[in-house]
């Protein structure tokens, strides 16, 4: 999940791993037991095809430029 945050979101909905530009956000992720990332939406340090799915869920509003963030994701 991208912009995962608390990991409220993520946790609950079986999601096992979150990425997120703050680290604070991500130390209650971790609690939660989601396997956290340190990263920005618009520069994803992972290769193509790592992933199946992929959550942007109450994100997309945040984001500087959306449309680089969503090119992140799609391949």
């Amino acid at each position: 999940m991208i912009g995962v945050g608390s990991g409220r979101f993520a946790s609950e909905l079986g999601i096992r791993y979150g990425i997120d530009i703050s680290r604070n956000m991500l130390n209650i992720a971790r609690k939660r037991n989601v396997n956290i990332i340190l990263a920005d939406a618009h520069t994803l340090p992972l290769k193509d095809k790592v992933f199946s799915n992929v959550f942007i869920i109450f994100t997309l509003c945040f984001l500087k430029n959306p449309r680089k963030a969503m090119d992140e994701v799609t391949w």
